[in-house]
Parts: structure tokens; C-alpha cells; sequence
């Protein structure tokens, strides 16, 4: 079910030419967000680097990276969880439940994170092109050497009911715990902004909020620990 709701992509590293925004980018791809028990968001995130006391996760509406969606912000005590369950590829940042197409994915995602936390703990400076350069090297050298465990996705249809989010009348920018959120998004059918529902049966139910929980019933959050001595966590 899960990996039915993502497009087909690979997780990049390189920024996108003459967009600013993603000029800072470690790493970026697709997740899905957990917005409510039946309800979860095919959303484009991007990992940036420390920026004097915190790093931020960016979200768009697709790989165009047009439109900003919301930016979390993490910090040296933001807290980040896996879900432990059986074959869960989901995650937590602070009070944001992700999912993944893979258990090797989510390990990915949470290297990064964790190590991002490091230079915030040790106060490192921002990196410069050359360091920036370096951590991206570094993800994707891992990606190559757990290529194994990287098996390709079989793209089919959703297996849940997708919905498109009608566009809000007010745009405004608002501050909600630790991440800024734009009100304002959705449109077409794609599956940037889609949001995917849950069917109305029993097994659906019980399916869909496997995915969008983590598995919660069968086992507790384990918060992941700063990595060993990597390019990646060394102080700058």
C-alpha cells in the first residue's frame, strides 16, 4: 500500500539550476506526511544544512520545487523517532509523522538528520560549497554502498482514494509548532498535492492506518542517536 502512493523518483542531491531556494540542499525526495488517522500527503522534501542554531527540512508541492508548502525546523533538541514495527519505514521529526518506500530510505533519511543534529550540537557554522560539496558526496556514497537494500519499486495505482485539497482563499503564512506552514496549496491531480483517503471498509481501514501510524501498536518510538565519526558529523 505504501509504496503505491509515490511517484516514480530517486532521491537527489544535487540543487536545482537557477532555483535559489534549493541551492543549500543536502538531499531531497519524496515522503509521505501523515496529516490525520484517514488521511496522508504526497508531499517533496528537502534537507538543508545548519544554519546558526537550527537546520530546516523544506516541503514542496512536487520535484519543481515552485511552491513552498511548509519548512520544519530542526534544532539540537528536536526530537527525531523511528517507528518500530514490522517492515514500518516510518519516522517522526518532532510532531511530523513521515513514511518512506523503504526501510533502507527511512535509514537514509535519519542518517542525515542525525548528523545535521551533530553540527548543531557542536555550534559548526554554516559549510561552505566545498563542505556542502563533501556532505553531499557522503549521502551519495551511502546510497552506492547499500545499493542492495535499495531494491527498485513496482509503480502501480494507488491503492487508496486519492483527493485534491481544494486551494484556501487565504495564503497567509502561519507559525504551528516548531514549522511554518503555508495555508494555501493544492489543485491539480498529480501526486505532489495529493491527499490520499482512506477507504470506507474495514480492511482498508486497518491497512491505511498501518501506514500512516507507523505501526504504533506493535512497538514504541526509538530515538536515533548521533552517528560515529563521518565527513557528515565532523564539526566543520
Amino acid at each position: 500500500v505504501t509504496q503505491s502512493l509515490f511517484p516514480p523518483f530517486s532521491i537527489v542531491c544535487e540543487p536545482l539550476p537557477g532555483l535559489a531556494i534549493t541551492h543549500k540542499r543536502l538531499m531531497a525526495g519524496y515522503l509521505l506526511h501523515h496529516d490525520d488517522i484517514a488521511v496522508v500527503s504526497v508531499l517533496y522534501c528537502e534537507l538543508h544544512p545548519q544554519s546558526r542554531d537550527h537546520a530546516r527540512l523544506v516541503i514542496y508541492e512536487n520535484e519543481m520545487c515552485q511552491a513552498v508548502l511548509m519548512e520544519i525546523f530542526v534544532t539540537e533538541r528536536s526530537t527525531c523517532c523511528e517507528k518500530v514495527g514490522i517492515s514500518c519505514s516510518c519516522f517522526s521529526i518532532e510532531d511530523h509523522l513521515f513514511s518512506t518506500r523503504s526501510l533502507a530510505e527511512r535509514k537514509l533519511w535519519l542518517r542525515a538528520i542525525s548528523n545535521v543534529k551533530v553540527k548543531l550540537q557542536n555550534r559548526a557554522p554554516g559549510p561552505t560549497a566545498e563542505e556542502l560539496g563533501s556532505y553531499r558526496q557522503a549521502i551519495r556514497e551511502h546510497i552506492r554502498a547499500s545499493k542492495a537494500m535499495w531494491q527498485a519499486p513496482t509503480y502501480m495505482d494507488a491503492l487508496l482514494q486519492r483527493h485534491c485539497k481544494k486551494a484556501a482563499t487565504n495564503s497567509t503564512p502561519s507559525l504551528v509548532a516548531g514549522s511554518k506552514e503555508v495555508e494555501s496549496y493544492g489543485g491539480s491531480n498529480d501526486y505532489s498535492h495529493s491527499h490520499v483517503h482512506m477507504l470506507q471498509t474495514s480492511k482498508a481501514t486497518a491497512t491505511a492506518t498501518t501506514v500512516a501510524a507507523g505501526d504504533e501498536d506493535r512497538g514504541s518510538d526509538r530515538k536515533v542517536d548521533a552517528l560515529p565519526q563521518e565527513r557528515m558529523a565532523t564539526a566543520g
